[in-house]
């Protein structure tokens, strides 16, 4: 039986449409660290060439997983902040698919957990940092 004006499916669509119109809009643009990018990719850039994990400042042994990710992308896409964006992205992507089953366990309605799904993703800093 279908609740409210919206089905799961639908709204996983409308999720992956947002998405794909951010990586073919947005995210060519947006070659550049945001918010604390910077640490991450000099740390991951450094993980990358030397195999080393060298901590810069403050915050870095909880990047440890990120860097790990975004080395994985500099080694398959090349060093640069648009590699790195693009991994984040990806991460995101899986996140608000997550979100919105988890809201969804929680016994929200379809067209709630889509809104609060785009809700996060009104905040750039959430899929692009």
């Amino acid at each position: 039986m279908k609740e409210g004006f919206l089905s799961k499916h639908t709204c996983l669509l409308i999720i992956t449409g947002v998405y794909l119109l951010l990586l073919f809009v947005v995210l060519p643009q947006f070659s550049f660290p945001l918010n604390d990018g910077w640490v991450y990719a000099k740390m991951t850039k450094v993980f990358a060439e030397e195999s080393e994990i060298r901590f810069i400042n403050w915050g870095e042994p909880t990047l440890i997983f990120h860097i790990w990710w975004g080395a994985l992308f500099a080694h398959l896409l090349g060093f640069s902040h648009f590699a790195l964006n693009f991994s984040v992205f990806l991460l995101s992507y899986v996140s608000s698919i997550s979100f919105f089953y988890i809201l969804k366990h929680f016994k929200f309605k379809d067209s709630h957990a889509l809104l609060g799904v785009l809700l996060i993703l009104a905040n750039p800093i959430f899929f692009f940092n």
